[in-house]
C-alpha cells in the first residue's frame, strides 16, 4: 500500500504498522502518546477485496502466483514444511543454485554457464550453447517464452511431479531445510 499511496517507504516496520490501542506510541521517547481508537468500522475485508482496492502490478500477480503454488505444492508434499519454506524457494539466488546443479543427473547432466549483458542480466547458456533463458536483477529466472522464475520451475520442466523435485530440493539444497 505504501507505493499506492505514495507513503513513507521506511514505515513498514511492525512497530509502525501495529500501534495496538492501549499501547503508548513511542517515536519522540520524550512525549510517548497512549494510542486510542478514534472510529471503528466492524466491516471486514478479504483478500479479494484489498486486490480490488489495490491492484498489483504484473510482477506482483507473478510473485503471488508462484507463491500460491508453492504453498499448495508444500502443503501437500512436505508436510513438515513451515510458511518460509516455500518464501525461502522464492527468494533463491538462481544463479548459485543453477551452478550447483550443472552436471548433476538431475538436469539430466546438462551443464550451465552464464555470460552478463548490458541489460544487467546473466544470459544461461547450456552445454555452451545460448538459450532464451536468464537470471534477472532480482537473482530469479527468466526467458524469452515467460519461463518460471524459480530453481523449482526449472526442475519441473524436466518432466518431474512436485513431490519429486521437492527431493531433489531437499537433496541440493538442505539448507533450505535446515532453516525451516
Amino acid at each position: 500500500m505504501i507505493p499506492y499511496f505514495g507513503a513513507d517507504e521506511k514505515a513498514k516496520d511492525m512497530a509502525r504498522l501495529l500501534r495496538v490501542p492501549g499501547y503508548f506510541h513511542q517515536k519522540d521517547p520524550k512525549q510517548p502518546y497512549l494510542i486510542s481508537v478514534r472510529a471503528w468500522n466492524p466491516c471486514a475485508y478479504t483478500e479479494g477485496d484489498m486486490l480490488y482496492a489495490f491492484p498489483l502490478s504484473s510482477q506482483k500477480k507473478m510473485e503471488l502466483k508462484v507463491k500460491q503454488e508453492f504453498r499448495s505444492i508444500f502443503t501437500c508434499a512436505v508436510p513438515e514444511s513451515t510458511d518460509d519454506l516455500w518464501e525461502s524457494i522464492y527468494n533463491m539466488d538462481c544463479h548459485a543454485a543453477l551452478e550447483r546443479l550443472s552436471g548433476s543427473p538431475f538436469v539430466g547432466g546438462e551443464t550451465y554457464s552464464f555470460k552478463r549483458v548490458s541489460s544487467g542480466n546473466l544470459n544461461i547458456y547450456v552445454n555452451g550453447k545460448s538459450t532464451s533463458c536468464f537470471i534477472d536483477k532480482c537473482k530469479r529466472i527468466g526467458s524469452m517464452d515467460h519461463g518460471g522464475p524459480t530453481v523449482f520451475n526449472w526442475l519441473k520442466w524436466f518432466g518431474r511431479s512436485n513431490s519429486q523435485v521437492v527431493e531433489i530440493m531437499k537433496e541440493v539444497y538442505p539448507e533450505l531445510w535446515k532453516r525451516n
